[in-house]
C-alpha cells in the first residue's frame, strides 16, 4: 500500500472529508488530495501529525521502505521491491561524499522537507534541492550500472 492509499484509508476510516483533514494540518484540501493521488509525498511532521489524527503510529501509517520508493519511483525500475531498493542504496550511498549522503538521508529515510534541511546543512533551499535533483540522476544511473552488471 502506497502512503497516499493509507493516508486515504485512514481518513476515510476517521470520518473525515480531505477538507477536514487539511485544516488540522493547516495545508490545503488540494495538498490531501495530491498525497492521497501520489502526485506529492507528505514531508515528516505531516506523517507526525496525521498519525496523531488517525490514532496510530507513524509505522502503521506507512512503512519507511514504502515511502522512499514512492519518492523515488522516478528513479527505480519497474516492480522494484523495498528490499532490493535498500540494498542497492547501501551500495550507493557508499558513492556519495558525505554531505550528499546526509541530504540524501534526511530527505528519504526522515522524510525532512528542504528548509529543515537547509537549516541543517547551511546552504539554502534551492541548493537543497538542485542536490537532490542530481542525487536522484545519480542514483538512477547507479542503478542502471548495476542493472548492466548482472546481467
Amino acid at each position: 500500500m502506497t502512503i497516499g492509499e493509507s493516508i486515504r484509508t485512514n481518513r476515510n476510516r476517521c470520518g473525515l472529508t480531505q477538507q477536514q483533514l487539511a485544516d488540522k494540518l493547516f495545508v490545503t484540501h488540494e495538498l490531501i488530495s495530491k498525497w492521497e493521488n501520489g502526485g506529492r509525498i507528505p514531508d515528516y511532521r505531516s506523517i507526525q501529525a496525521m498519525a496523531g489524527i488517525f490514532g496510530i503510529t507513524e509505522d502503521e501509517l506507512t512503512e519507511s521502505g514504502s515511502r522512499t520508493i514512492d519518492e523515488l519511483r522516478p528513479c527505480l525500475p519497474e516492480g522494484m521491491t523495498s528490499d532490493a531498493l535498500a540494498e542497492i542504496i547501501n551500495e550507493f550511498l557508499e558513492t556519495l561524499t558525505e554531505r550528499d549522503r546526509n541530504i540524501f538521508v534526511m530527505r528519504y529515510y526522515f522524510f525532512e522537507d528542504t528548509g529543515t534541511i537547509a537549516g541543517r546543512i547551511g546552504i539554502s533551499g534551492g541548493s537543497v534541492r538542485m542536490q537532490l535533483t542530481r542525487i536522484r540522476f545519480r542514483l538512477k544511473s547507479f542503478i542502471g550500472r548495476n542493472n548492466d552488471e548482472k546481467q
